[in-house]
């Protein structure tokens, strides 16, 4: 990044800083408080992924308000004022950001249906749901990313790129992307001339673009919250009670991969 003269946001998940992050395929070390501290000094904007990774939409409104106002607390107490937030799993819904909005001026959700359409962020923007699209080993093309920059220079709009973390050797952990490809990505970018920002950055200089309406339609739909629930725990459920990669995969994809999985989505968005 420093290469590209690029600044970016890392969303601090501040209940575990310098902890070993167990995810359903390896482990992953998470950042200190050391090198959050010059990635700050580099430029970068620290902004707040809550204290334990917590489904939000999913807890009482007392843990709800302590996941958010904790992280922005502590943060603080560092010296990084957040004044963003990403929701763990990318989902929220109206309760989720009635509480965001007394802590935060930013909010972000996560795209991950694959395709790069809905992350083109046009006209009035709901500021607590700001689309954004991973860009993992799954997802990431020189072709697909073209486009989506050709995109954002056609509608006049922004977009937000959600990387987890960039690994010497790509696992099999979905959220990775591999360190040639993320200089190729960084590479793609630099050439197309679009300015690269931070989130405090967009927000100062496009703030008559954003609305804080506290609906979030897309994210209130049964179907998709539950899909993205199960999707984000199912498979990692099934490896710890077996340690088996293969069951694991088996698992994630029971409820999305056949007809017995479609017809209890719909079974839920009727609910």
């Amino acid at each position: 990044m420093d290469m590209f003269n690029f600044k970016g946001v890392v969303f601090v998940l501040v209940g575990k800083i310098g902890s070993i992050w167990l995810g359903p395929w390896n482990r992953v070390r998470l950042m200190t408080w050391k090198e959050i501290s010059i990635i700050s000094k580099k430029g970068w904007e620290i902004g707040s992924h809550t204290m334990n990774h917590y489904i939000l939409t999913a807890l009482s409104p007392q843990r709800l308000d302590e996941e958010l106002f904790l992280s922005k607390k502590v943060l603080k107490e560092n010296g990084y004022d957040a004044i963003s937030v990403s929701y763990p799993g990318g989902i929220t819904d109206h309760k989720v950001v009635e509480v965001a909005r007394k802590y935060y001026q930013i909010g972000r959700v996560a795209i991950d249906l694959g395709h790069w359409n809905p992350i083109v962020n046009t006209g009035i923007v709901n500021r607590f749901a700001l689309k954004s699209f991973t860009l993992s080993e799954k997802t990431f093309s020189e072709v697909g990313l073209k486009t989506l920059l050709n995109d954002l220079r056609k509608q006049g709009g922004w977009g937000i790129f959600l990387i987890h973390s960039v690994v010497d050797l790509v696992t099999r952990e979905r959220d990775h992307i591999s360190i040639d490809n993320f200089k190729k990505i960084l590479e793609i970018v630099k050439e197309s001339g679009i300015q690269v920002m931070t989130l405090t950055e967009v927000y100062q200089s496009f703030s008559s673009s954003f609305s804080s309406d506290s609906s979030i339609a897309n994210y209130d739909d049964k179907a998709f919250y539950w899909q993205r629930i199960l999707r984000f725990n199912l498979g990692y459920v099934a490896y710890l009670l077996t340690r088996n990669k293969t069951l694991g995969q088996v698992a994630k994809k029971f409820l999305f991969g056949n007809e017995v999985g479609q017809r209890i989505l719909g079974l839920i968005s009727r609910s």
